[in-house]
């Protein structure tokens, strides 16, 4: 029996009623230090702290008058001292052997977790560690183990969707995240647990921060071998500003190709035609060849090439004006705006068909209104018709507002509907600058969003996207 008792993972010791160990197994004695036989006949408080000792007694006793199976310190870590005084971390059981010939004697199970529980201090130093360090970090962190369940996540997940952690950990991702995006997530989740990096960018509704266009970055945790999946680090930026910029900024740019080549192209000729009829007005002085009709003519194309200048300078200083104006977004009642637009433009043979799925647009007043009234503008310029009628479609969805332009003009061709939003684009009988549809353009850009023209034989047809 001692020689099966000696190979138990788990310490076994016998002591009578007044506390004498009769027999300790192995396990015991390699945690406390001791030969083998070395704790008969001491008592059991010689395993246990000094400051216990004389409450350890009162306990031994209080057990013995009602013996029965117990834990002691249920629930606590309890410490023991070895032959040299070092403590050491244990959960202990009780087990009464009761004789009808003599008193009881008790069976102690000991199991030394002190490796365990220094592996606990580790762990909980180093959680401690990361939440001081990812407290203020403006992204979201998070672990999650490979059934989808969240391990850890930082302070900005509890900032961004408005719970305690205790709501969320140990809960499953599906719990949390909104049933639009489900589908999307559970997709790239499944692409990380099988192995593989993952980045995506989706906009999420954060109950306490407002929509925002999110970067997801998923890591796969392995194993030591490599072979598993543990589970997924997850990373996640909001970079709905950083996005706007990069627009504009792409906007920018190519706004700056445009008036270069402006200012190469269009301006070169009234330039040119200015510079040539000076140089034959300073001739004829030089030559003294005075010719009154000649100098009137040549003063006239001077004068109209300089107009011609002014202009095109003053559209171009237009649509800078319109690409800086810096948007104020407000709550706007669509079909209130497109019903002013109606009255507005009732005296100049315009009606208009308002279709909606929604009534409420939030976007920059005076910007919509640079779209609309050139659009209109257009419109009435170009119809082969006694009255303009338009139709003005809006829809929403997750990402923004879809609004849709027709009427019932001649249409355009596929090669003039790739170039519409050019400036100085002018028709064959049209007297101003040809700025109206850049306008239109550049107000819809500065407002984050896109415009495109398709063609068709039956009336123009314009699709406009903004975000929200």
């Amino acid at each position: 029996m001692r020689y099966v008792l000696d190979r138990l993972p788990v310490g076994v010791l016998l002591s009578d009623s007044d506390g004498r160990i009769k027999y300790s197994n192995e396990y015991v004695n390699n945690v406390f230090d001791y030969e083998a036989g070395e704790l008969e006949n001491k008592e059991v408080e010689v395993l246990i702290p000094s400051t216990l000792k004389a409450q350890h007694v009162e306990y031994r006793n209080e057990f013995f008058k009602d013996p029965k199976d117990k834990m002691m310190g249920a629930g606590r870590i309890l410490t023991g001292i070895t032959k040299n005084g070092e403590t050491k971390l244990l959960e202990i059981g009780l087990s009464p052997l009761l004789f009808e010939s003599s008193e009881a004697d008790l069976v102690v199970g000991i199991k030394d977790v002190s490796a365990d529980q220094e592996v606990k201090r580790i762990l909980n130093e180093k959680s401690a560690i990361i939440n001081v360090a990812t407290y203020g970090m403006p992204s979201l962190l998070s672990y999650l183990d490979r059934n989808g369940i969240y391990k850890f996540i930082n302070q900005e997940y509890v900032r961004r969707w408005g719970v305690q952690r205790e709501d969320i950990l140990d809960k499953h991702y599906t719990d949390l995240l909104p049933k639009t995006i489900l589908e999307e997530v559970r997709n790239n989740m499944n692409k990380a647990l099988s192995g593989k990096e993952v980045r995506f960018q989706i906009y999420v509704e954060f109950p306490k921060t407002g929509r925002a266009l999110t970067e997801v970055f998923y890591r796969p945790h392995f194993s030591a071998d490599g072979m598993e999946v543990l589970g997924v680090t997850v990373l996640a930026h909001d970079v709905t500003d950083l996005n706007k910029t990069l627009r504009k900024l792409e906007v920018s740019n190519k706004q700056l190709e445009e008036f270069a080549f402006l200012v190469s192209h269009d301006l070169r000729a009234p330039v040119r035609h200015v510079s040539n009829f000076v140089e034959l007005l300073i001739s004829m002085i030089e030559d003294g060849n005075y010719d009154d009709k000649k100098i009137s003519q040549y003063s006239k194309i001077i004068k109209d090439n300089a107009n011609k200048m002014q202009n095109m300078i003053t559209g171009m200083l237009k649509v800078v004006s319109i690409r800086e104006i810096t948007p104020q977004i407000s709550l706007i009642s669509f079909k209130d705006y497109v019903e002013e637009l109606e009255n507005e433009f009732k005296r100049r043979n315009v009606e208009i068909e308002y279709v909606s799925e929604v009534h409420e647009i939030e976007t920059d007043a005076n910007l919509l209104d640079h779209i609309f009234t050139n659009l209109i503008n257009n419109s009435i310029h170009f119809c082969d018709k006694e009255s303009v009628k338009l139709k003005i479609h809006l829809s929403e969805t997750q990402e923004g507002y879809c609004i849709e332009y027709f009427d019932n003009g001649p249409g355009v061709s596929p090669e003039m509907a790739q170039v519409i939003f050019s400036a100085f684009l002018k028709g064959k009988d049209s007297s101003g600058l040809g700025l109206g549809m850049n306008i239109v353009q550049k107000a819809v850009q500065n407002l984050g969003g896109t415009i495109e023209c398709i063609s068709r034989t039956d009336g123009i047809y314009f699709k406009i996207f903004l975000l929200h």
